[in-house]
């Protein structure tokens, strides 16, 4: 068994998501009930990564593609919590040992908590945890701001093709051979997820479409799972055209 991370780099090696393959698990009967219809849902565990969330992914992508990444002093994101901790995190592998995070008003008192815990500068903002980029006292254009200003790194999520990609390159392609060769030759006919910066979601949905015909894309808001959450109603997914458009 080979699962041995050692060196002078082996936390850089531990965290690299390549290193990773996080399990994929159907849900039984009891609690999925389509499945007396012959529908079968599975779930990517991706609380399974080392950072325990799926914007580390995302975050790795985005430093890996940054030339010369030693020339920055430090990081700033605007981020609602994850990615800024993954960032502060995998920063430090890359030698920025600084990371300041813009960060929605409406954020939890334990994100917070878990960021102060990890060094991360927090400044809070006073908007939606998914801002409107086009607001230019958004924390997305003071965060760009704030790296002109003083020659840090902003890897900008919301806009940056790298979050996209790793996913279309690593999770898609780990999702499709689980499938495949671990659950039956199975064909996802479906992709569901969470939408936020919508990163996983165009580059899973993007390489899935591609490998299938017959294919759905579903989301699902901030709002509408903060909803079934709190009040166990269920939600309408209603596809996205902007979405779709751009894959």
């Amino acid at each position: 068994m080979h699962n041995v991370f050692a060196g002078a780099d082996s936390l850089k090696q531990f965290l690299n998501p390549e290193q990773h393959i996080t399990p994929l698990v159907e849900l039984p009967a009891f609690l999925n009930p389509f499945l007396v219809d012959g529908v079968h849902i599975f779930l990517k565990m991706q609380n399974f990564l080392p950072l325990a969330n799926v914007k580390s992914i995302s975050a790795r992508g985005m430093l890996n593609q940054v030339q010369n990444i030693s020339q920055y002093k430090g990081l700033v994101e605007n981020s609602s919590g994850n990615t800024a901790f993954s960032l502060a995190v995998l920063g430090r592998l890359f030698g920025i040992e600084t990371m300041k995070a813009r960060v929605s008003n409406e954020v939890t008192e334990g994100k917070l908590k878990l960021l102060q815990l990890f060094g991360v500068q927090s400044c809070i903002n006073k908007e939606q945890i998914c801002p409107n980029p086009k607001d230019p006292e958004s924390g997305i254009q003071k965060a760009k701001a704030e790296a002109k200003l003083n020659g840090w790194l902003n890897p900008g999520q919301y806009d940056n093709l790298a979050n996209p990609d790793i996913h279309y390159h690593l999770t898609a392609p780990q999702i499709r051979e689980q499938l495949q060769f671990g659950a039956g030759h199975l064909n996802p006919k479906i992709f569901c997820a969470g939408l936020g910066t919508s990163g996983s979601f165009l580059g899973i949905s993007k390489f899935l479409k591609e490998k299938s015909q017959i294919f759905c894309l579903l989301v699902l808001s901030e709002s509408q799972i903060t909803q079934f959450l709190d009040r166990g109603q269920s939600t309408c997914c209603k596809r996205s055209a902007l979405i779709e458009n751009t894959i």
